[in-house]
């Protein structure tokens, strides 16, 4: 086995154990038991418990980079289309990872090293949604009493994964969670803008 199929290995297996016995009870021995690796090709190849966390948080960014593409926006006319765009894919990324992403969200406050972790992974997210409010002010759709530094956040107040998990434990849908959020950050950042509900432009 090459050294990157035992990494992917490894990663998936440490994924599964968190999920069945949570991040602070699960023991790298499980992980190793569970991809069939020693305890040593953990250390060489990840790390420690933390590494393993950081390198599962580091796919999540890889996966959101591929489905949201920064250079769409290039030919994003109007604020409701770049909101909607970003909200697409995000929702998607949000919902294919949603037990990581909720761990660590809860887990930031009381672990130093899921903190850092998260802290890590928040500054790369929080720099491409300053991407997207640059464009807001470039296509002249960002409302005129906002700074580009106020407008970055108020997008992150919206589209940071937080809201998205108070929603979901609210026991709201995916799709009832995008269109509200679109609606409010529309109202909250564009000039006169109103959005309609992907739900309204299903085919």
């Amino acid at each position: 086995m090459t050294a990157q199929a035992t990494r992917r290995r490894i990663l998936d297996a440490s994924l599964r154990v968190f999920q069945a016995h949570g991040y602070h009870e699960a023991t790298l021995r499980q992980v190793a038991e569970e991809a069939g690796v020693s305890l040593n090709a953990i250390y060489s190849s990840v790390g420690a418990k933390p590494q393993l966390l950081a390198e599962l948080l580091g796919g999540v960014m890889e996966d959101s980079g591929r489905e949201w593409d920064l250079a769409s926006l290039e030919t994003a006319t109007s604020g409701e289309e770049v909101l909607r765009a970003l909200a697409n894919a995000l929702r998607h990324v949000f919902e294919r990872h949603e037990w990581l992403l909720s761990q660590l969200m809860k887990n930031a406050s009381v672990d130093a090293s899921v903190a850092e972790t998260v802290a890590v992974g928040e500054a790369e997210y929080v720099r491409r949604l300053g991407r997207c409010v640059a464009r807001l002010a470039e296509i002249g759709a960002l409302r005129a009493d906002l700074t580009q530094e106020r407008g970055a956040d108020v997008i992150w107040f919206y589209f940071g994964f937080p809201p998205w998990l108070r929603l979901r434990d609210c026991g709201w849908s995916w799709g009832e969670a995008e269109d509200w959020i679109i609606e409010r950050a529309t109202e909250a950042l564009v000039v006169d803008g109103v959005t309609p509900r992907a739900s309204d432009l299903a085919v």
